[in-house]
């Protein structure tokens, strides 16, 4: 699968923004340490 760098900044903002979400839900998890 051929990704355009265009496609590649997308996906790597998508994944970013996505993340804070992820840690909230998993915070008891990451914060444990």
């Amino acid at each position: 699968m051929k990704v355009t760098e265009e496609e590649f900044e997308e996906l790597v903002t998508e994944a970013i923004s996505s993340l804070p979400e992820n840690l909230k839900k998993d915070g008891k998890y990451c914060c444990s340490n």
